[in-house]
């Protein structure tokens, strides 16, 4: 498991436990910290994906701006 699926499944476990812990009635300084301190895991988290992940996809082209695999550019009448 890579560096990255590991920070994903801590984030998800830390919101996962404010979830709980909100509905099974905590005090509020328990889910006022927890809530204040919950961007510090998601955005680790996205830093993580953004500098740690391989995209596997077609790499655009000279003069492309964006591109989607699913979809031909002739049929979207846009170009």
């Amino acid at each position: 498991m890579q560096r990255y699926e590991i920070t994903i499944w801590v984030a998800t476990f830390y919101l996962l436990i404010y979830v709980l812990l909100f509905q099974a009635g905590a005090p509020l300084w328990l889910l006022s910290l927890l809530f204040l301190l919950s961007p510090v895991p998601v955005l680790y988290m996205v830093y993580q994906v953004l500098a740690n992940a391989v995209y596997h996809g077609k790499q655009l082209e000279e003069g492309e701006e964006y591109g989607y695999q699913d979809v031909d550019k002739n049929t979207l009448g846009l170009f």
